[in-house]
């Protein structure tokens, strides 16, 4: 008879822990749900990097470039590391002739020696690291079965492995300084897979799910949670992009599926950097729609991605596929292997950077 009294009792307390926790869980979602909806109304103010030292990877060119002039125009001091060294002195010196503080670095993020090495360089010369943007990447386009290993292993290299060779390396001081910004550069495609781009997909959601368990491990520790992460996920890109290996986009309803030239989405992207978002998917429009598609069943989300499909059309030598003028801009034909921030072109592309399309450009 105890032993039975003593097996309810435990039931018991074990169901009013359990009562408890739920009860704790219920009040911090509701809490949270009313910090996001104020923030919807009320956005976060924006702080200042002043002085604070910015590392950008990929800052050659394109977004990572205008990424790195902005930081630039905000007062920051902005580290520029890329593999394409005169790319990255021009960018550099075009910063600092606007009065801006930028010092350029060669450096092959897929090299984990290297990044060592210029880590250590930044710190004795520049000083420790408060933002990092791990922007480096390249894209080819092709079915999986004409994949060729070595450009599978140097995507998966560029795109998702440097991210953990420079976390390694910036996070140390950021947790001793109980203080730090470290932001990827991923992808819609790193969200929704895409047709003949397997390989990008698979790099960009790696990127993903790099950035969320750090944000749990982070959370573990009092230094951790001092720590910002910011992931960026673009979906429709416009002009500004040539030689990235994608083709130039356009949509049937631009108002409400805009697309964005690259001065435009760097801009988005630092602002809401700023303000320590979490993950800062461009166009904002599209962020209602994935969040949709993954309440869906995965037919009916299918269904979603096709659509999107239907409304990104490419744009080739500044016309859309309706013949009218668009803001496109033409690769060239055979663009080199291969720099940070660029990409290899493949003669059958297809459109990688709306949600999982399958349209196919004509052959040149």
């Amino acid at each position: 008879m105890p032993s039975l009294l003593s097996a309810m009792l435990l039931r018991l307390f074990n169901w009013f822990l359990f009562a408890a926790e739920l009860a704790r869980l219920v009040t911090r979602l509701a809490y949270t749900l009313a910090e996001c909806a104020f923030r919807l109304l009320v956005p976060k103010q924006k702080k200042n990097v002043a002085n604070s030292v910015v590392v950008v990877t990929g800052a050659a060119r394109g977004l990572g470039r205008e990424i790195a002039r902005i930081f630039a125009e905000l007062g920051a001091k902005v580290v520029l590391l890329d593999i394409d060294q005169a790319r990255n002195n021009e960018t550099a010196k075009s910063i600092r002739s606007d009065g801006g503080k930028g010092f350029s670095f060669t450096c092959d993020v897929t090299d984990e020696d290297q990044v060592k090495k210029v880590a250590q360089k930044i710190g004795r010369l520049i000083g420790e690291v408060d933002i990092l943007v791990n922007n480096a990447g390249i894209a080819q386009s092709m079915p999986i079965l004409n994949m060729n290993p070595n450009q599978i292993r140097r995507t998966m290299e560029v795109n998702t492995l440097s991210h953990f060779w420079t976390i390694q390396e910036f996070l140390p001081k950021m947790l001793e300084r109980r203080k730090g910004h470290i932001v990827a550069v991923s992808s819609m495609a790193g969200l929704i897979g895409a047709a003949n781009y397997t390989e990008y997909c698979a790099s960009k959601f790696a990127i993903m799910g790099l950035m969320l368990s750090l944000e749990r491990e982070l959370a573990q520790s009092d230094e951790g949670r001092n720590i910002r992460l910011s992931t960026v996920c673009p979906a429709i890109l416009s002009k500004g992009f040539e030689c990235t290996g994608l083709p130039f986009l356009s949509t049937w309803f631009p108002s409400i599926f805009p697309s964005m030239d690259v001065q435009v989405a760097a801009q988005e992207v630092v602002t809401r950097i700023l303000r320590e978002e979490d993950v800062i998917i461009l166009p904002a429009s599209f962020s209602l729609m994935h969040r949709l598609s993954l309440l869906l069943p995965h037919k009916v989300g299918r269904l979603v991605q096709e659509y999107l499909d239907y409304m990104v059309f490419f744009i080739r030598s500044g016309l859309s596929k309706s013949g009218t003028p668009g803001v496109g801009l033409q690769c060239p034909r055979s663009p080199p292997l291969v720099s940070e921030g660029t990409a290899p072109q493949s003669r059958n592309w297809s459109c990688v950077v709306s949600a999982g399309s399958s349209l196919q450009a004509p052959e040149p």
